[in-house]
């Protein structure tokens, strides 16, 4: 069996990003963790020449110097993250010429994920292969018990046996607005009032996921 959790990841990102429409010069960023933090720095302090990042589980820029502590950054809950303390910061930043432009962001791919993603060795040798999403239930999201969803439900053997593509995208609990303490996804309308169509933050993030995930099956035929 062949798990490329990690790797295919960041080869999901690279490739989302080359492929992307942007300027003559075709420099993009991508991490992962603290990587993914020091993307975005990269991004946000040479935006006149990166044009591109990708954010694998990487916190907002500055949170950890804002005050914030490190672990509020990664884990959340994201409502506690004053997003309007990062832009001050940024046009500090900016006013006293230590980044570019921050305009020079307008319209560059920002790619962030968070979830596990499995291709199967076929699937990832080229041959043809169906995709299907597993969505964890309460309090079974990464945060809570790792990767034992993705890993010890049995997804994988029948991904591996049938040319599936696995999909496993992650909710994070919250205790603040919007309240989620269990970590559940929003099947009554916590994160907005339209959580059951297209434009709800979780439905259109999925499907973003099948989306690129498409897109890296392609590639993969491809190379192939």
């Amino acid at each position: 069996m062949s798990t490329i959790f990690l790797d295919t990841a960041i080869l999901l990102l690279v490739v989302s990003l080359a492929t992307a429409r942007m300027p003559d010069t075709h420099i993009t960023v991508s991490g992962i963790s603290s990587g993914g933090a020091m993307a975005t720095q990269l991004h946000i302090g040479f935006s006149k020449d990166i044009n591109g990042c990708g954010i694998l589980a990487g916190p907002p820029f500055y949170c950890g110097g804002s005050g914030m502590t490190t672990t509020l950054c990664m884990t959340g809950p994201a409502a506690l993250i004053s997003v309007t303390v990062l832009e001050q910061k940024i046009k500090y930043y900016r006013l006293l010429d230590k980044i570019d432009d921050p305009v020079n962001l307008k319209g560059d791919p920002v790619y962030v994920f968070s979830g596990f993603i499995y291709f199967p060795s076929a699937c990832a040798n080229g041959e043809k292969c169906s995709i299907h999403v597993a969505l964890h239930g309460c309090q079974q999201g990464k945060s809570v018990v790792g990767d034992v969803f993705a890993t010890k439900a049995g997804y994988l053997e029948v991904a591996e046996l049938n040319n599936i593509i696995m999909i496993f995208p992650q909710v994070v609990k919250s205790l603040m607005l919007p309240t989620n303490p269990m970590g559940c996804w929003d099947w009554w309308g916590y994160s907005s009032i339209y959580y059951a169509t297209q434009d709800a933050p979780q439905m259109s993030g999925v499907k973003n996921m099948i989306d690129t995930v498409r897109m890296i099956k392609k590639v993969f035929a491809a190379i192939n």
